[in-house]
């Protein structure tokens, strides 16, 4: 359980990351 949810965690930040990056950290 704790290490899906962070695997999950992981995965949000490099989503997040990955979107900053494309939209030109417009957020």
């Amino acid at each position: 359980m704790v290490e899906q949810k962070r695997s999950y965690r992981f995965r949000d930040l490099t989503r997040i990351m990955g979107f900053d990056k494309s939209h030109g950290g417009s957020s």
